[in-house]
């Protein structure tokens, strides 16, 4: 009995050391499969605090959207401090004048030249003719539009769609002029029930709230 119950020992025993081994050459080895892996380690190591879970990487996302947002809200509180007080590049008579003498030229692609040439005449270094046109949903407005100036406190674009298109021009911390060169479009405030059409030559004015 006792050479039996020692050789049962000895089974036992080279039975758990084999098992060793197999968890020791999991581990070790790169080609094994994950699943495989876990399960010599479960077999191997019954106890759950003693498993190894895997590490998981976590997602930059939330800290770069986070971090544009920042980014847009100091753009914009730098912006309005700066605008305190400042004394404007752009006059919107000028602007107004240089639109409105577009208006007679044949097509729009001469009428933008022309404004982007006395734009340059009137306004030295701070017209910019070389960026691309660049489709834009803003505001549920579906478009496409030129920069020509932009800074902390004023900007000079095209914007212009061959469809029709509708939305919400927001509320802004600084005046937004418009300048009809081609076509119309119509806008109408708060408690109003009637809309307001502009044309070609016309200056639409958004003021601050």
């Amino acid at each position: 009995n006792n050479n039996n119950n020692n050789n049962s020992a000895e089974k036992r025993a080279k039975t758990s050391d084999g098992a060793g081994k197999g968890v020791e050459s999991a581990e070790k080895g790169s080609t094994s499969s994950p699943s495989s892996v876990s399960t010599v380690k479960t077999k191997a190591m019954p106890n759950a605090a003693a498993l190894q879970v895997p590490r998981v990487k976590r997602s930059r996302r939330c800290c770069s959207f986070s971090c544009v947002v920042a980014f847009l809200v100091v753009f914009v509180a730098i912006g309005v401090v700066l605008d305190m007080g400042h004394t404007r590049a752009f006059d919107a008579k000028v602007l107004h004048g240089i639109a409105r003498r577009a208006v007679s030229l044949p097509d729009m692609d001469t009428q933008m030249r022309n404004i982007t040439l006395e734009l340059q005449a009137h306004y030295p270094g701070l017209i910019y003719d070389d960026a691309p046109w660049v489709l834009i949903n803003a505001g549920g407005f579906m478009g496409t539009y030129k920069m020509l100036h932009a800074s902390l406190t004023e900007y000079v674009m095209f914007f212009g769609t061959p469809l029709g298109t509708s939305g919400h021009s927001g509320r802004y911390w600084g005046d937004i002029i418009d300048f009809v060169v081609h076509g119309s479009y119509a806008r109408y405030k708060e408690g109003s029930f009637a809309p307001t059409w502009y044309h070609a030559g016309d200056m639409s004015v958004h003021q601050r709230f």
